[in-house]
């Protein structure tokens, strides 16, 4: 449970400096005034007078009648506002508020606000339920109070595709449950629920950034036919592909090779973004090298599952070589970090 201070409340002031000049209202005629071994530390804790209350057991006292729809935003200010919120009477009411009224509580940050600070992740989840958020709504709620994998898969499975399609469009909102959730691997699980792919080895092949990637790393590598003396270092160039989950955007990092061979084993980390791809340059054009994928090029991009491209040229056109999977078949898991290579099982499946 939550500790919520008054102090804290948004919009509220401390009832400190408000004992002397505030008192409860009273009935009016009848009743016994409070003794004075109960109103002294009564007052003491509640900042009130009370010396007008009266304790009545007549006719004139009469029981509260609630009422569906009538008060009930009252009554939840009420509940928020308590230091021992009472969680399962607040998320029943929750359910028993009529359209309009959670309508009001769902626009308004300030009843977000408290109930982060009144409720646990798992209470927080049950209250944008009662509610009947959005998804996005309830993906807000829950990142503020901070949440777990557990709790947001099910919403998300849930959801129509259509309010799946809207939280992948809010960058903001998923910032958000990237730091709600306790590991980056549960942000990926949840970001391939909402429907983030990686792009397959035809996509990449077709995409603009990578062709123009691809063509600098092949200028750089000088290639060409090796002679002696040595006139210009022929070298590979080689680098990796990155998916940002948050954006859908294309990332690149670039990495110098030597005569033979490029070393990509450990991808460096990039802010929100997985390795989809790798790839590297064959720029040795003379008969004692082949342009194709090496077999240990083929058993490398089997063991890291992503696509790998290689760049080269036959005959004096460009040429292209594949190997390793099409696709990364999952946004989560690493075989170094959760950014890195997800291993030849293609990653963890939400």
């Amino acid at each position: 449970m939550h500790i919520w201070s008054r102090l804290q409340q948004p919009g509220r002031s401390s009832r400190g400096a408000q004992v002397a000049a505030q008192s409860p209202p009273a009935l009016a005629g009848g009743g016994q005034s409070l003794d004075p071994a109960t109103r002294s530390p009564t007052e003491g804790r509640f900042g009130w007078d009370f010396s007008r209350i009266k304790v009545h057991a007549d006719s004139q006292t009469k029981p509260r009648v609630q009422r569906s729809g009538d008060g009930n935003l009252s009554r939840l200010n009420e509940m928020l506002d308590r230091l021992d919120v009472p969680e399962g009477e607040v998320i029943r009411l929750l359910g028993e508020l009529t359209s309009t009224e959670k309508q009001t509580v769902l626009s308004d940050v300030s009843y977000r606000d408290r109930m982060v600070a009144a409720l646990a992740n798992s209470e927080m989840a049950d209250a944008v339920d009662a509610l009947g958020a959005t998804l996005a709504v309830k993906l807000a709620w829950m990142a503020a109070e901070g949440t777990s994998y557990d709790l947001v898969k099910p919403r998300i499975q849930a959801a129509p595709a259509v309010e799946r399609g809207a939280v992948l469009g809010d960058r903001v909102l998923l910032a958000s449950l990237r730091d709600g959730l306790w590991w980056w691997d549960d942000f990926a699980k949840c970001m391939e629920l909402l429907g983030r792919t990686a792009p397959d080895v035809t996509a990449l092949i077709a995409n603009s950034e990578v062709e123009r990637v691809l063509e600098t790393a092949w200028l750089k590598s000088n290639p060409g036919v090796r002679v002696v003396p040595v006139q210009k270092y022929i070298h590979e160039e080689g680098g990796w592909i990155y998916l940002n989950l948050i954006t859908n955007e294309l990332v690149f990092q670039t990495k110098e090779g030597g005569p033979d061979s490029t070393s990509l084993r450990l991808p460096p980390a990039v802010e929100d973004s997985i390795v989809v791809g790798d790839f590297h340059t064959h720029p040795q054009l003379g008969p004692d090298f082949q342009r194709p994928p090496s077999p240990e090029d083929t058993e490398t991009g089997k063991g890291n599952g992503v696509p790998g491209i290689i760049r080269t040229e036959e005959n004096g056109q460009r040429k292209y070589f594949f190997y390793g999977p099409p696709v990364r078949t999952h946004l989560a898991g690493g075989k170094f970090r959760g950014w890195s290579y997800p291993g030849e099982s293609g990653g963890v499946a939400p």
